[in-house]
């Protein structure tokens, strides 16, 4: 790895532990803040989810495509987020 990736990977493990830190200490001072910013987290890891899923139906749906993309095993990843 070069210098500027060790520097990147490093920036971002220190913003999730900022991140982190000021859910856990706004959890202790204000828990519907918190619960907001929870709730705020889950709705755009959800609308990630469906964007890369959308878009990999995109490039897919054509099916010359399909033999080069690796497969996504739908069931084991709704079975994961019902748990």
């Amino acid at each position: 790895m070069g210098s500027s990736e060790d520097t990147h990977i490093r920036f971002f493990f220190l913003t999730l532990f900022i991140f982190l830190i000021a859910t856990t200490l706004t959890s202790l001072i204000n828990y519907l803040l918190f619960h907001t910013i929870a709730e705020l987290f889950s709705i755009v890891i959800g609308c990630l989810i469906f964007m890369i899923a959308w878009t990999y139906d995109r490039v897919d749906g054509t099916g010359s495509d399909r033999e080069q993309l690796p497969p996504l095993h739908w069931d084991r990843i709704l079975l994961h987020c019902r748990n």
